[in-house]
């Protein structure tokens, strides 16, 4: 699975999946605007006889908010999960240093231990 490849390339694929979904979105977003642009131009030269297109573009406009908000709520839950990470990495990388800084400290007592007790022997 995923756990078993390399952080790097997990980043990398998740860089590649993140500027994709982005496009995507874009271009979503550009043909929304299109299509609502499109919408009011023939709600305003609207006849008798086309008064269902409307009904049809206000049921697509509510699908559309509807999609837009699920968007919106996953990003929040990948921001979350991705703030999480973060953190959890940070506690991590400080954790490692305060072990490091242990290790660092008994190694330097333990050669001072070793360089009095050869001062002594002598």
């Amino acid at each position: 699975g995923e756990s078993d490849l390399d952080p790097e390339i997990q980043s990398m694929r998740y860089e590649a999946y993140t500027f994709t979904r982005n496009k995507l979105y874009q271009l979503a977003s550009e043909e929304r605007s299109k299509l609502a642009a499109k919408a009011n131009t023939s709600r305003d030269s609207l006849s008798v006889s086309g008064h269902c297109s409307v009904s049809i573009v206000s049921s697509n406009s509510g699908r559309e908010a509807t999609l837009i908000e699920n968007e919106r709520k996953r990003l929040e839950k990948m921001a979350n999960r991705q703030k999480k990470e973060l953190l959890r990495l940070l506690a991590f990388e400080s954790k490692s240093q305060e072990i490091m800084t242990k290790m660092k400290n008994r190694t330097e007592e333990q050669e001072k231990k070793e360089a009095k007790l050869r001062a002594e022997r002598r």
